[in-house]
């Protein structure tokens, strides 16, 4: 049976560290929030994090370089079961009209810290893409166990120019069953198996 925790971003901006690479990209680093200790840190006791909303740039005029943006938010896991997922979503909105409207977007998973050169799949560290079925929406399940990793978005995985992003981090706890509670599933089935003996036995005698 599993657990699940799950909140949703909607946060305000945030100040971010930002630290020009060789690779041509300004690389943006955040941290995931949320859990404990550093306040990106998740447990099977904090297991809910928030991704910063952020502005989404991949223009040289913002960040400065031909080649855009690079964002990447930071966590770490730690005290996580064999069986334990994370679920990571990412959304983006861009204001057209005064309205709030969905756009495209999609990330890469890495272990490790970020760097300059963790921006494309050829990376050692990399983990694996978002599935992109929802497109506005896409989303990421991973069994990565305890451990320092990040979220990345490249200047190439935003839609428009601009838009705003949020998201969030679950981690999928598989809950073990107390032995009371072991004890009490074995006593149960042993009543279930006691009344249908019962019941045949009636029907036979019955008969």
């Amino acid at each position: 049976m599993g657990l699940i925790k799950t909140l949703v971003a909607g946060v305000a901006l945030a100040a971010s560290l930002a630290a020009v690479g060789p690779a041509s990209a300004l690389v943006i680093v955040k941290d995931l929030t949320g859990g404990t200790g550093t306040g990106n840190t998740f447990t099977p006791t904090f297991t809910l994090g928030t991704l910063p909303a952020e502005y989404l740039f991949e223009d040289k005029a913002h960040c400065g370089v031909v080649n855009g943006c690079t964002y990447d938010f930071v966590f770490s896991l730690a005290g996580l079961g064999a069986g334990d997922t994370t679920t990571l979503q990412v959304a983006a909105q861009v204001l057209i009209g005064g309205h709030a409207v969905a756009q495209d977007i999609s990330f890469d998973m890495f272990s490790g810290a970020p760097g300059a050169t963790a921006s494309l799949p050829t990376d050692p560290n990399f983990l694996g893409a978002s599935d992109n079925t929802a497109p506005t929406a896409p989303v990421i399940t991973l069994n990565i166990g305890d451990g320092d990793y990040f979220l990345q978005i490249a200047a190439s995985q935003v839609a428009v120019n601009g838009e705003a992003s949020s998201g969030s981090l679950t981690e999928n706890i598989v809950v073990v069953p107390e032995p009371t509670a072991w004890t009490l599933m074995l006593v149960g089935f042993g009543a279930t198996g006691a009344a249908m003996r019962r019941r045949r036995y009636a029907e036979t005698s019955a008969a």
